[in-house]
């Protein structure tokens, strides 16, 4: 996020992430229920962290407001995103 908050000159500051063990619907049906009233849609963002020959790959799920994704996509030059 600090890469993207970078490239778009926007201050993105995410909250500490809870830890959660379960089937990943399980743990996505939380979240989806109570943000499924504000937006439908989600950013996906996979990423890879490199230590010398060791690799962890990283997956963030963002479920945003529709005007918040709308800011970080227009400042990111992205314009046509929407359905």
């Amino acid at each position: 996020m600090s890469a993207i908050s970078t490239l778009s000159n926007l201050d993105i500051r995410l909250s500490t992430p809870q830890i959660a063990v379960d089937m990943a619907g399980a743990i996505l049906s939380y979240p989806a229920a109570q943000f499924g009233s504000v937006s439908e849609k989600l950013l996906f963002i996979e990423e890879d962290f490199l230590s010398g020959s060791e690799s962890i790959k990283s997956h963030l799920l963002i479920m945003p407001t529709l005007e918040s994704l709308d800011k970080i996509l227009h400042e990111l030059g992205v314009t046509q995103w929407q359905d």
